[in-house]
Protein backbone atom coordinates (compact mmCIF):
# COMPACT_ATOMS: atom_id res chain seq x y z
CA UNK A 1 0.00 0.00 0.00
CA UNK A 2 1.48 3.16 -1.07
CA UNK A 3 1.18 6.14 1.23
CA UNK A 4 1.60 9.69 -0.03
CA UNK A 5 2.44 12.14 2.57
CA UNK A 6 1.19 15.61 1.95
CA UNK A 7 3.53 18.95 2.70
CA UNK A 8 1.24 20.14 5.11
CA UNK A 9 1.02 16.86 6.63
CA UNK A 10 4.90 16.72 7.01
CA UNK A 11 5.54 20.82 8.16
CA UNK A 12 2.77 19.79 11.17
CA UNK A 13 5.24 16.86 11.97
CA UNK A 14 8.58 18.59 12.55
CA UNK A 15 10.56 15.39 13.61
CA UNK A 16 8.68 13.51 10.75
CA UNK A 17 10.18 16.33 8.15
CA UNK A 18 13.51 16.18 10.09
CA UNK A 19 14.09 12.58 9.47
CA UNK A 20 12.99 12.75 5.96
CA UNK A 21 15.64 15.17 5.21
CA UNK A 22 18.37 13.60 7.81
CA UNK A 23 17.75 10.17 5.97
CA UNK A 24 18.05 12.18 1.98
CA UNK A 25 21.53 13.64 3.19
CA UNK A 26 23.24 10.61 4.72
CA UNK A 27 22.06 9.12 1.18
CA UNK A 28 23.71 11.64 -0.74
CA UNK A 29 27.11 11.77 1.56
CA UNK A 30 27.24 8.00 0.87
CA UNK A 31 26.85 7.92 -2.90
CA UNK A 32 29.59 10.88 -3.03
CA UNK A 33 32.05 8.87 -0.66
CA UNK A 34 31.50 5.88 -2.67
CA UNK A 35 32.19 7.61 -5.90
CA UNK A 36 35.56 8.61 -4.29
CA UNK A 37 36.46 5.36 -3.06
CA UNK A 38 38.62 2.22 -4.48
CA UNK A 39 37.10 -0.94 -4.89
CA UNK A 40 38.30 -2.89 -1.98
CA UNK A 41 37.03 -0.43 0.39
CA UNK A 42 33.27 -0.43 -1.40
CA UNK A 43 33.13 -3.86 -0.90
CA UNK A 44 34.41 -4.02 2.59
CA UNK A 45 31.89 -0.97 3.25
CA UNK A 46 28.85 -3.14 2.14
CA UNK A 47 30.32 -6.22 4.11
CA UNK A 48 30.14 -4.32 7.12
CA UNK A 49 26.73 -2.23 7.69
CA UNK A 50 23.37 -3.90 8.95
CA UNK A 51 24.25 -7.09 11.07
CA UNK A 52 27.73 -6.47 11.38
CA UNK A 53 27.03 -2.84 12.91
CA UNK A 54 25.13 -4.68 16.10
CA UNK A 55 28.68 -4.83 17.52
CA UNK A 56 28.97 -1.19 17.75
CA UNK A 57 25.43 -0.49 18.75
CA UNK A 58 25.14 -3.41 21.50
CA UNK A 59 25.70 -2.60 25.09
CA UNK A 60 27.70 -4.65 27.46
CA UNK A 61 25.53 -6.18 29.94
CA UNK A 62 28.40 -8.95 31.33
CA UNK A 63 31.97 -9.84 30.64
CA UNK A 64 31.40 -12.38 28.61
CA UNK A 65 29.49 -10.14 26.30
CA UNK A 66 32.17 -7.47 25.82
CA UNK A 67 34.92 -6.65 23.64
CA UNK A 68 38.61 -6.57 25.56
CA UNK A 69 40.10 -3.34 24.60
CA UNK A 70 42.14 -4.67 22.33
CA UNK A 71 39.63 -6.45 20.87
CA UNK A 72 37.61 -3.84 20.37
CA UNK A 73 40.77 -1.45 19.22
CA UNK A 74 41.27 -4.48 16.21
CA UNK A 75 37.70 -4.50 15.20
CA UNK A 76 37.72 -0.72 14.85
CA UNK A 77 40.86 -1.27 12.40
CA UNK A 78 38.50 -4.14 10.64
CA UNK A 79 35.80 -1.49 10.06
CA UNK A 80 38.39 1.58 9.25
CA UNK A 81 39.90 -1.17 6.50
CA UNK A 82 43.17 -0.78 8.41
CA UNK A 83 45.83 -3.35 8.35
CA UNK A 84 45.97 -5.40 11.66
CA UNK A 85 49.91 -5.84 10.78
CA UNK A 86 52.33 -3.72 9.31
CA UNK A 87 54.23 -6.26 7.40
CA UNK A 88 53.12 -9.65 5.78
CA UNK A 89 52.49 -12.68 8.24
CA UNK A 90 54.81 -15.62 8.24
CA UNK A 91 52.73 -18.34 9.01
CA UNK A 92 54.46 -21.69 9.39
CA UNK A 93 51.62 -23.40 8.62
CA UNK A 94 50.95 -21.64 5.37
CA UNK A 95 54.93 -21.20 4.59
CA UNK A 96 54.07 -23.24 1.28
CA UNK A 97 51.15 -20.60 0.27
CA UNK A 98 51.72 -17.94 -2.10
CA UNK A 99 50.63 -14.38 -1.71
CA UNK A 100 49.86 -14.53 2.17
CA UNK A 101 49.40 -11.02 3.54
CA UNK A 102 47.67 -9.12 6.63
CA UNK A 103 44.35 -10.79 5.45
CA UNK A 104 45.54 -14.20 6.69
CA UNK A 105 45.13 -12.78 10.34
CA UNK A 106 41.39 -11.56 9.83
CA UNK A 107 40.34 -14.80 7.61
CA UNK A 108 41.94 -16.89 10.09
CA UNK A 109 44.83 -19.72 9.03
CA UNK A 110 43.16 -22.83 7.78
CA UNK A 111 45.40 -24.62 9.77
CA UNK A 112 44.66 -25.81 13.52
CA UNK A 113 40.95 -25.01 15.05
CA UNK A 114 40.87 -21.59 13.39
CA UNK A 115 37.97 -21.52 11.04
CA UNK A 116 36.05 -23.97 13.64
CA UNK A 117 36.13 -21.94 16.74
CA UNK A 118 34.21 -18.84 14.28
CA UNK A 119 31.89 -21.85 13.10
CA UNK A 120 31.16 -23.25 16.33
CA UNK A 121 30.81 -20.11 17.93
CA UNK A 122 27.83 -19.39 15.50
CA UNK A 123 26.38 -22.73 16.05
CA UNK A 124 26.05 -22.63 19.79
CA UNK A 125 24.62 -19.10 19.83
CA UNK A 126 21.58 -20.25 16.93
CA UNK A 127 21.07 -23.13 19.43
CA UNK A 128 20.27 -20.69 22.33
CA UNK A 129 17.72 -19.00 19.98
CA UNK A 130 16.21 -22.02 19.49
CA UNK A 131 16.20 -23.55 22.79
CA UNK A 132 14.57 -20.01 24.05
CA UNK A 133 11.80 -20.63 21.06
CA UNK A 134 11.12 -24.35 22.69
CA UNK A 135 12.42 -25.99 19.24
CA UNK A 136 13.82 -29.12 19.54
CA UNK A 137 17.79 -28.86 17.74
CA UNK A 138 20.26 -31.39 17.21
CA UNK A 139 24.44 -30.55 16.42
CA UNK A 140 26.41 -32.23 14.51
CA UNK A 141 24.06 -35.14 12.89
CA UNK A 142 24.26 -37.39 9.95
CA UNK A 143 21.00 -39.05 10.12
CA UNK A 144 19.12 -35.86 8.04
CA UNK A 145 20.50 -37.01 4.60
CA UNK A 146 18.93 -39.67 2.39
CA UNK A 147 22.07 -42.71 2.61
CA UNK A 148 24.94 -43.05 4.97
CA UNK A 149 27.87 -40.85 4.31
CA UNK A 150 30.54 -38.80 6.43
CA UNK A 151 28.87 -35.82 6.33
CA UNK A 152 27.24 -33.97 9.37
CA UNK A 153 24.77 -31.25 9.01
CA UNK A 154 25.76 -28.33 11.28
CA UNK A 155 22.01 -28.16 12.86
CA UNK A 156 18.87 -29.66 12.88
CA UNK A 157 16.17 -27.75 13.61
CA UNK A 158 12.02 -28.59 13.94
CA UNK A 159 10.49 -25.46 12.95
CA UNK A 160 6.82 -25.36 11.15
CA UNK A 161 6.65 -29.57 11.73
CA UNK A 162 9.45 -29.60 9.09
CA UNK A 163 12.77 -30.59 9.85
CA UNK A 164 15.13 -27.43 9.18
CA UNK A 165 19.00 -28.17 7.99
CA UNK A 166 21.22 -25.36 8.91
CA UNK A 167 24.64 -24.70 7.36
CA UNK A 168 26.98 -22.22 9.37
CA UNK A 169 29.55 -21.28 7.02
CA UNK A 170 31.40 -17.69 6.64
CA UNK A 171 32.90 -16.23 3.53
CA UNK A 172 35.40 -13.37 3.00
CA UNK A 173 33.78 -10.37 0.46
CA UNK A 174 37.30 -8.67 -0.07
CA UNK A 175 39.11 -12.15 -0.86
CA UNK A 176 40.70 -11.68 -4.22
CA UNK A 177 39.41 -15.39 -5.48
CA UNK A 178 35.83 -14.10 -5.32
CA UNK A 179 36.49 -12.37 -8.52
CA UNK A 180 34.91 -9.30 -7.58
CA UNK A 181 37.00 -6.78 -8.28
CA UNK A 182 38.82 -7.25 -12.00
CA UNK A 183 41.26 -4.85 -13.47
CA UNK A 184 40.84 -2.36 -10.47
CA UNK A 185 37.43 -2.17 -11.49
CA UNK A 186 34.38 -3.88 -9.73
CA UNK A 187 33.00 -6.65 -11.50
CA UNK A 188 29.61 -6.45 -13.01
CA UNK A 189 28.45 -9.49 -11.01
CA UNK A 190 29.24 -7.48 -7.64
CA UNK A 191 26.64 -6.19 -5.51
CA UNK A 192 25.97 -5.82 -1.73
CA UNK A 193 25.82 -9.47 0.11
CA UNK A 194 27.19 -11.41 -3.35
CA UNK A 195 29.84 -13.40 -1.26
CA UNK A 196 27.03 -14.37 0.90
CA UNK A 197 25.17 -15.62 -2.18
CA UNK A 198 27.98 -16.72 -3.70
CA UNK A 199 28.76 -19.10 -0.92
CA UNK A 200 25.07 -19.96 -0.50
CA UNK A 201 24.47 -21.29 -4.01
CA UNK A 202 28.13 -23.51 -3.55
CA UNK A 203 26.33 -25.05 -0.40
CA UNK A 204 23.01 -25.97 -2.36
CA UNK A 205 24.65 -27.37 -4.93
CA UNK A 206 26.80 -29.32 -2.71
CA UNK A 207 24.19 -30.79 -0.73
CA UNK A 208 21.18 -30.77 -2.93
CA UNK A 209 21.42 -34.81 -3.80
CA UNK A 210 22.41 -35.70 -0.72
CA UNK A 211 19.55 -33.66 1.63
CA UNK A 212 15.77 -34.97 1.00
CA UNK A 213 12.82 -33.29 -0.72
CA UNK A 214 10.90 -33.45 2.54
CA UNK A 215 13.53 -31.49 4.43
CA UNK A 216 14.16 -27.73 4.17
CA UNK A 217 18.20 -26.67 4.01
CA UNK A 218 19.33 -23.34 5.13
CA UNK A 219 22.82 -21.95 4.47
CA UNK A 220 23.24 -19.64 7.43
CA UNK A 221 26.34 -17.32 6.07
CA UNK A 222 27.94 -14.77 7.71
CA UNK A 223 30.41 -12.59 6.11
CA UNK A 224 33.87 -11.89 7.89
CA UNK A 225 32.88 -8.36 8.43
CA UNK A 226 29.60 -9.38 9.77
CA UNK A 227 27.03 -8.79 6.73
CA UNK A 228 24.43 -12.21 7.07
CA UNK A 229 23.18 -13.60 3.97
CA UNK A 230 19.56 -13.79 3.30
CA UNK A 231 18.93 -16.53 4.47
CA UNK A 232 20.26 -16.66 7.60
CA UNK A 233 18.01 -13.47 7.92
CA UNK A 234 15.00 -15.29 7.05
CA UNK A 235 15.47 -18.27 9.22
CA UNK A 236 16.71 -15.57 11.91
CA UNK A 237 12.90 -14.21 12.04
CA UNK A 238 11.24 -17.79 11.57
CA UNK A 239 12.84 -18.97 14.73
CA UNK A 240 12.65 -15.52 16.69
CA UNK A 241 8.66 -15.05 15.77
CA UNK A 242 8.75 -18.85 17.62
CA UNK A 243 9.83 -17.00 20.98
CA UNK A 244 6.96 -16.77 23.68
CA UNK A 245 5.92 -13.50 24.82
CA UNK A 246 6.70 -13.33 28.29
CA UNK A 247 6.13 -10.02 30.20
CA UNK A 248 8.47 -8.02 28.29
CA UNK A 249 9.58 -9.93 25.35
CA UNK A 250 13.67 -9.78 24.55
CA UNK A 251 14.07 -7.54 21.73
CA UNK A 252 14.91 -8.92 18.12
CA UNK A 253 17.91 -6.84 18.03
CA UNK A 254 19.30 -8.73 21.40
CA UNK A 255 19.15 -11.45 19.63
CA UNK A 256 20.84 -11.05 16.38
CA UNK A 257 23.81 -8.93 18.53
CA UNK A 258 24.16 -12.08 20.84
CA UNK A 259 24.87 -13.98 17.04
CA UNK A 260 26.89 -11.41 15.38
CA UNK A 261 28.95 -10.11 18.97
CA UNK A 262 30.09 -13.70 19.57
CA UNK A 263 31.23 -14.37 15.84
CA UNK A 264 32.92 -11.13 16.22
CA UNK A 265 34.98 -12.02 19.38
CA UNK A 266 36.42 -15.42 18.06
CA UNK A 267 37.01 -13.37 14.63
CA UNK A 268 39.18 -11.41 16.88
CA UNK A 269 40.47 -13.97 19.09
CA UNK A 270 41.99 -15.50 16.44
CA UNK A 271 43.66 -12.66 15.25
CA UNK A 272 44.95 -11.89 18.36
CA UNK A 273 46.64 -15.98 19.03
CA UNK A 274 47.49 -16.11 15.25
CA UNK A 275 49.47 -12.43 15.85
CA UNK A 276 51.45 -14.61 19.00
CA UNK A 277 52.00 -17.58 16.72
CA UNK A 278 53.49 -15.61 14.05
CA UNK A 279 55.17 -13.06 16.08
CA UNK A 280 56.80 -15.68 18.61
CA UNK A 281 60.45 -16.04 16.74
CA UNK A 282 60.37 -12.36 16.94
CA UNK A 283 60.07 -12.01 20.29
CA UNK A 284 60.81 -15.41 21.89
CA UNK A 285 57.90 -17.83 23.62
CA UNK A 286 58.56 -16.30 27.62
CA UNK A 287 58.63 -12.63 26.20
CA UNK A 288 56.16 -10.28 28.28
CA UNK A 289 52.56 -9.31 26.96
CA UNK A 290 53.41 -6.37 26.23
CA UNK A 291 55.72 -6.75 23.88
CA UNK A 292 52.97 -8.91 21.41
CA UNK A 293 50.70 -5.54 21.70
CA UNK A 294 53.62 -3.30 20.57
CA UNK A 295 52.02 0.26 18.88
CA UNK A 296 54.20 -0.48 15.84
CA UNK A 297 52.78 -4.39 14.99
CA UNK A 298 49.61 -2.65 14.94
CA UNK A 299 47.62 -0.36 12.30
CA UNK A 300 50.17 2.12 10.04
CA UNK A 301 51.52 5.19 11.59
Amino acid sequence: MLIITTISELTAKNSKLQAMFSDAASKVARSELLDQLDPESIIRIHSAPDEGAACIQTQPTAPNRCFTSLEFRIFIYLRLGIQISREDVNCPACSNSSGLSNLHLVNGCKHGDYIHRKHNIVIEEIKKMCTAANLLVDIETSYCFQDHTNKRMDLVVQLNNKDVLVDVTTIDANNPSNGFIRNTELSMSYFPGAAAVMKARSKFTKYRKAIAAVKEFVPFVIETQGRWGFHARELFKSIYAKIPVKGSRVSRNFWQQQISLAYMRATLQNIVHKFHVARKNVFGPLAPQELYYFESFYGQS
